[in-house]
């Protein structure tokens, strides 16, 4: 068997873990850990959510999510929304919005593939969705209005090494953007 860096992580920690557990230490040091509330991320409702945006949310809530992470949504802005309405709802259903899912360039299809079909059958269309390359500041101001804590950059183009260093660019930018806005928002 090779031997990886992974494996001897994994081998250290097995044997700490154990280690603790027959001496009666593991229960101290797991009750000194921080507990987080259970997040979820509403890309997984995409198609859904815009039906009913309450209703999705409220069962979302009735099950016991307390975190949010948006994303972009058919509606345009946030579920059709404004960020001080979104977050409003979300807060009196009793969860918060922590983060905001982005992209970092405009939505582009693989080469041959299709846009998906909508309930009708027809290519589904969506409203222009912000992107950090683009609309860097208005997103970061939109979220900060929200209250968002963090803005995770879910896919930018890294096919070729200008499309590395244009990204890369972007996300410094929008970093040091974020630094500066009225309510600091940390990048992902």
């Amino acid at each position: 068997m090779i031997y990886s860096r992974r494996n001897f992580i994994k081998g250290t920690g097995a044997l700490v873990l154990g280690g603790m557990a027959l001496s009666g230490k593991a229960a101290s040091f797991l009750s000194n850990m921080e507990h987080h509330p259970v997040g979820l991320q509403l890309f997984t409702f995409f198609g859904v959510i815009d039906e009913d945006v309450k209703g999705t949310l409220s069962k979302i809530a009735a099950i016991g999510y307390k975190e949010l992470e948006s994303a972009f949504s058919k509606k345009g802005g946030y579920y059709g929304m404004k960020p001080k309405e979104f977050k409003a709802m979300v807060n009196n259903l009793g969860m918060s919005w922590t983060s905001h899912h982005v992209l970092g360039a405009p939505f582009k299809l693989p080469p041959g593939a299709k846009m998906p079909a909508g309930a009708d059958g027809k290519p589904m269309v969506l409203p222009p969705v912000l992107n950090l390359r683009d609309n860097m500041q208005q997103v970061i101001d939109e979220v900060a209005e929200g209250g968002v804590q963090y803005l995770v950059c879910a896919n930018s183009p890294t096919a070729t090494l200008d499309e590395i260093k244009s990204t890369i660019e972007v996300l410094n930018k929008t970093g040091e953007a974020a630094k500066k806005s009225r309510h600091p928002v940390c990048i992902s």
